[in-house]
Parts: structure tokens; C-alpha cells; sequence
């Protein structure tokens, strides 16, 4: 694929550290007790920010190789992390390290909230809020790997 630029270097680092605290935010996530009667939803939250995690470490890892199947699970792991959702009956966002969400709730007001750390939502079921917005973080990722590779001359 090319030589990788610094901003490419940038960003496969990002994943990677974005991968592992993740990996640390979701174990201790796992060993939480879970609402009375909701214990496989909550595991199974727990296992996909792992996933998820995993599938950032590695994309950064591969990016970090120079490979074009490090850019497309690049692309892929920003991709994930693109909508903020909460509607009534439905609510997702995933953010992993880092997540910037501006959006408009019910009340037609625009909201901003910013995260650190690594955190899945996902609910099904009764939802109050509602909020539709999308991660702004995941945008810039996406802009600047469109320079992850040196042009070849």
C-alpha cells in the first residue's frame, strides 16, 4: 500500500490504545452485577466492547503494518462508532477512549456530550429519552485517514 504518513502512525497508535482501554473498561463491566433479570444482555454488552476493542487493537496494529486491511478495519472500527442513538424503545453508542456526540433531543434542543474511557450503550425496551446525534470524534478519524498513506511519487 505505501508508506505509512504520521498521521496514519497517529491513528493506528489511537486504535491500538483505544483498544486495550476498552479491553480494561470492559472486563471490570463483565464482573458487575447485572439488573435482576437482565444478566445476558449485559454480558453480551460486555463481550461486544471487548469485541469491538479487539477489532480497534487489531485495526490499529494492521494499520500500523502499512496494509490495506488495516485501513479498511480502520475505516470500519470508526465507522461503528459513528451514531449516538436513543430512541423511544431503542438506544446505542459505542465510543471507544474517546467520543464527542452532538445531536438533537425530543425537545428539538442540540446537545453535546463528550465521553473518555470506553462505554457501549445498547437498550431495547423502555427508552424516556430520546436524542439522535452522531460521534464527531469518529469523523475526524475517518477525515485523517484519508492521509494515512504517503502519495508515491
Amino acid at each position: 500500500m505505501g508508506n505509512l504518513s504520521k498521521r496514519g502512525k497517529f491513528i493506528a497508535v489511537y486504535e491500538i490504545v483505544a483498544g486495550v482501554v476498552g479491553v480494561f473498561a470492559a472486563i471490570p463491566e463483565l464482573f458487575r452485577a447485572a439488573p435482576s433479570g437482565h444478566e445476558t444482555a449485559h454480558y453480551a454488552i460486555g463481550v461486544s466492547l471487548i469485541l469491538a476493542s479487539i477489532l480497534s487493537f487489531f485495526a490499529g496494529f494492521k494499520l500500523l503494518k502499512a496494509t490495506a486491511l488495516g485501513l479498511r478495519l480502520s475505516y470500519l472500527t470508526q465507522i461503528i462508532q459513528l451514531p449516538s442513538l436513543v430512541l423511544k424503545g431503542f438506544h446505542f453508542q459505542l465510543f471507544l477512549l474517546a467520543g464527542v456526540a452532538i445531536g438533537i433531543d425530543s425537545a428539538k434542543e442540540v446537545i453535546l456530550n463528550y465521553y473518555a474511557g470506553a462505554r457501549l450503550f445498547f437498550a431495547i425496551g423502555n427508552v424516556e429519552f430520546a436524542f439522535v446525534g452522531i460521534n464527531i470524534l469518529p469523523l475526524v478519524v475517518i477525515f485523517l485517514l484519508m492521509g494515512a498513506f504517503k502519495k508515491k511519487t
